[in-house]
Order: structure tokens, then sequence, then C-alpha cells
């Protein structure tokens, strides 16, 4: 069972399951705690009762351009359980890596 502050990123699936929501923007701080409770789950219960969250972290790590391959092994349902679980370790440390853009930063000149 997952507690401490990523039980508020989890939804209520069924009579007592959790899984967690869709991914918040990467390089953040909820992501880190959404991308851990998702690993728990991944952990407890394997890939297929979190498959489309897989999925949903595999098109995040597409449309910020890290990980194509292991994004690619994570989203495909036909890869082995080791895998897609390497995959989901290697895509969620390239989405952490990421900072996150702020309009302040944005705009400044080197």
């Amino acid at each position: 069972m997952i507690t401490t502050n990523a039980s508020r990123h989890l939804v209520r699936v069924g009579r007592d399951r959790h899984q967690p929501a869709l991914p918040p923007a990467a390089g953040t701080a909820g992501f880190r705690v959404w991308a851990t409770a998702l690993g728990h789950e991944l952990a407890a219960r394997g890939a297929r009762p979190i498959e489309r969250q897989l999925v949903a972290l595999a098109h995040l790590a597409r449309l910020n351009q890290v990980a194509a391959v292991s994004s690619s092994v994570l989203a495909d349902r036909r890869q082995p359980e080791v895998a897609r679980t390497r995959a989901f370790f290697r895509v969620v440390t390239a989405l952490i890596e990421l900072v996150p853009a702020t309009p302040a930063s944005e705009g400044a000149v080197a």
C-alpha cells in the first residue's frame, strides 16, 4: 500500500484498489511523487493493471523527446515484463532530469 504524499496522486479504481492518475509535467516535484507511486504499483502488481498510465508515461517521454527506445518498449504490451520494468525506470529517470520551463528562464539572455 502506498502512503505519504503519494496517496493524493492516486485515483480509486474498483473496490479497494488505487491507480496513479495521469502524469503531471515532467521535471516537477509532482511528477516525482507520481512516478514513485506508479513505480510502487508496477512492483506490486505488474504492468497490466496500470497499462493506461504506462502508455501515458511513454507518450510524455515522446513529447519531451527523451528515451525514445525505452518509451517504445514501455508502451508495447508484447514486451516481457522485465524489459518494460527496465524501460519504466529509464523513462522516469530521463523525465525527472528535465527542468521545467518557466517564463523567467524563457526570456533570459545569456
